[in-house]
């Protein structure tokens, strides 16, 4: 097991890059991936400007295969991940999820032969302007292994997440001045 604590520190590090650019993202999932000893990472957001009207935005070490084969297959209406990850606040476990119906065996089931991981967890991101993103690892981990892991991984990549998002907005040039307090509120703060 790698030393998440130093792991969570270096990936911080890199988030707080200010010359990083979006296209830099997959190569900082793959580093994520190694540092954590994981299989796969994903962020896909979603409505990052506030105004509803762009494309969402995807950055994976997933191999272009299996997004082609996602795309094509159209797993994007039954991917549990995807709908109920936009609308819950809490980390999304893949295995709550993988023997529900066939056609959801039959998704994991691809997703693995494609290299994507066997066990997942999925972090929901909101952003203040409506914007959502989605933040996704994976492991080959065996089962025991991985639900000692998963409380840690937890822990670091829901706040890892909202960095990398944070991140992103502005490599997108989506700056939003922080919220304005009223004098009670900062009252209220400080008390």
């Amino acid at each position: 097991m790698p030393n998440l604590e130093s792991a969570f520190y270096r990936v911080v590090d890199s988030l707080d890059d200010e010359t990083a650019s979006f296209e830099s993202v997959p190569d900082l999932l793959r580093t994520v991936c190694s540092l954590y000893d994981l299989k796969s990472a994903a962020y896909f957001g979603v409505n990052l400007s506030g105004e509803g009207s762009e494309e969402p935005l995807l950055a994976v070490t997933y191999s272009s295969e299996w997004v082609a084969h996602y795309k094509i297959q159209s797993f994007v209406d039954i991917d549990p991940v995807i709908s109920k990850g936009f609308s819950s606040l809490l980390p999304i476990v893949w295995s709550a999820y993988d023997a529900r119906t066939t056609r959801l065996k039959r998704f994991f089931g691809e997703a693995a032969e494609f290299g994507i991981g066997k066990r997942g967890l999925t972090i929901p991101i909101r952003g203040r302007n409506g914007d959502r993103a989605l933040f996704t690892i994976t492991s080959d981990q065996n089962l025991v292994d991985w639900s000692g892991s998963q409380k840690r991984f937890e822990r670091d990549f829901q706040m890892l997440a909202f960095h990398l998002h944070q991140r992103i907005l502005k490599a997108r040039g989506v700056e939003r001045p922080a919220p304005k307090l009223a004098p009670r509120e900062l009252e209220c703060l400080k008390w």
